[in-house]
């Protein structure tokens, strides 16, 4: 009893999981079809100020300032031609 209910478990299991690989291909497949739009449309960056935090959470947070300051790089990035910052 206990053996079919493994194999019922790792049958749906192994089915969930081919699922899933089908729906990742397909999305690649899609990112690489309009690959070359992405490159050459312009994009709307919405940066979300202190992590969505209220001022009293940030300023009880340890090492809030590490946190903020590991969002730089992300900014950073997106500044180009291309991009709306906001």
């Amino acid at each position: 009893m206990m053996y079919m209910k493994l194999y019922k478990i790792k049958r749906q299991l192994k089915v969930r999981r081919e699922s899933e690989l089908a729906s990742y291909r397909s999305r690649i497949a899609e990112l690489r079809r309009s690959w070359s739009r992405l490159q050459t449309s312009s994009r709307c960056v919405v940066h979300i100020p202190s992590l969505g935090l209220s001022a009293n959470v940030r300023t009880s947070i340890h090492d809030m300032y590490k946190e903020q300051s590991m969002q730089i790089g992300r900014m950073c990035d997106c500044y180009g031609e291309l991009h709306q910052n906001m």
